[in-house]
């Protein structure tokens, strides 16, 4: 299966009170769908060619409790789908 995780530390800078998102220092919404992004591009990368990218994403995602500064948050990525639409 096409997968990778990866392990980011929350700072300061992606808590919801400095995107903007919410009024607590914890890890925001938007900061997680950013880091989803982040590792799907890097997986995706495994499996194009040097001249070639990816575009488009979709997200489905459950934000259930907060992470503090400080703490790691893991984000997995798993490719189930491409289309060579070109």
């Amino acid at each position: 299966m096409k997968t990778l995780t990866k392990e980011f530390t929350v700072q300061a800078d992606v808590t919801a009170v400095s995107v903007g998102s919410g009024g607590l220092e914890v890890l925001s919404s938007p900061s997680i769908m950013a880091w989803m992004e982040n590792v799907s591009y890097e997986l995706c990368q495994n499996y194009t060619d040097n001249d070639e990218t990816t575009v488009g994403i979709e997200f489905s995602m459950k934000h259930l409790a907060p992470t503090a500064v400080g703490k790691l948050a893991r984000i997995t990525v798993k490719i189930t789908e491409q289309k060579n639409q070109y």
